[in-house]
């Protein structure tokens, strides 16, 4: 069972973060759980036991770490947070705003404003 878990995890890590499959603005879980060859049953199960999330609050977080590694590059001037966040999944500003400050504890703004402050 731990072989099986490792290797799902993996498999999961590698579909989401290497190919960037959060990004997808219309990713479902059944979506995910197709691309894994598993139920979605047996995916949802994983992503809580494994790691105490939902479907929904793993992919935003992947979403958040995504945008806050955007905005402290160099590249991030040239963009507006909501074309970042956008780029990132989210499907609108109000659940990006929300999810943002739900996930790193403040607004992405103020986010931003704290690595400048730290530069």
């Amino acid at each position: 069972k731990a072989h099986e878990s490792m290797e799902l995890a993996e498999k999961l890590d590698q579909v989401m973060c290497a190919e960037e499959l959060f990004k997808n603005r219309d990713l479902t879980l059944s979506d995910l759980a197709h691309q894994l060859d598993l139920s979605s049953k047996d995916l949802s199960l994983y992503i809580n036991d494994h790691l105490g999330v939902n479907f929904s609050e793993y992919l935003n977080s992947l979403r958040v770490d995504n945008v806050k590694s955007r905005i402290a590059s160099s590249e991030a001037e040239k963009y507006t947070l909501l074309a970042i966040a956008e780029e990132a999944g989210f499907n609108s500003k109000s659940s990006f705003y929300a999810t943002f400050k739900r996930v790193v504890g403040m607004t992405p703004a103020d986010y931003k404003k704290s690595l400048d402050q730290n530069k």
